[in-house]
């Protein structure tokens, strides 16, 4: 299981909340909860996509993915 704490606070951050940061990187709100729950994971495309919305690195996808 991975801890999504980290990265749900800089989603908060730079898109206000989760139905935006899903839109934005072209998921649904159900999707997002989803991976939040641990019940899918996020694709290595949706991980670049996301990475784009939240100015964050590569460097950073363990720290934010894979907690």
């Amino acid at each position: 299981m991975f801890d999504y704490r980290k990265l749900r606070g800089k989603i908060l951050e730079k898109c206000g909340s989760d139905k935006a940061f899903a839109k934005a990187i072209g998921l649904s709100p159900q999707s997002i909860s989803s991976k939040f729950n641990n019940k899918t994971y996020f694709t290595q495309e949706q991980i670049m996509n996301a990475l784009t919305v939240l100015d964050l690195n590569k460097k950073d996808i363990p720290e934010y993915f894979f907690n």
